[in-house]
């Protein structure tokens, strides 16, 4: 994608960059963009400026503003949270590497919204549900005890 009227071609749109090496910043601009010390957390659970002394902080201060920035932990704490949702639901979590795959690149921390369908949807055979959520939803399915319910990861 182009955003804005440079040549520049990225996924998102490029609000900041950060760079540095040890407490150093390195100086360069992409897109406009000037390198900064300076992030943001999760919009919602902490808006505003994060800033850095140092790469060394870089990791600690993001998770203090709700960004798991290294992703074994961030699918660590997504498959904890979907475990646990499934367990207060009263089911078992239908595991789905693909669905943890794709799901991290898509929050930031992530928290679980649990749901159901309405009993005449699941007259529908369970591998149709399961596939539709998987597919078009990404969420996760979960084995209830009567029927078939999901877990979704909430984006910010």
């Amino acid at each position: 994608m182009r955003w804005g009227s440079g040549d520049a071609t990225f996924g998102r749109p490029i609000q900041w960059l950060v760079a540095l090496f040890g407490d150093q910043l390195v100086e360069f601009s992409f897109a406009g963009i000037a390198s900064g010390k300076q992030s943001r957390g999760h919009r919602f659970l902490s808006p505003g400026p994060v800033e850095f002394r140092g790469a060394s902080d870089y990791v600690e201060r993001l998770r203090a503003a709700h960004v798991l920035v290294d992703p074994a932990e961030r699918a660590s704490v997504m498959k904890e949270r979907l475990l646990a949702a499934a367990r207060e639901t009263g089911g078992t979590l239908i595991e789905d590497d693909f669905l943890v795959a794709e799901n991290l690149s898509l929050v930031e921390e992530p928290h679980v919204i649990a749901g159901h369908f309405e009993l005449p949807y699941l007259s529908l055979p369970e591998t149709v549900i399961l596939e539709v959520m998987r597919g078009h939803q990404r969420h996760f399915g979960v084995r209830g005890p009567t029927a078939v319910c999901y877990l979704a990861t909430s984006r910010s």
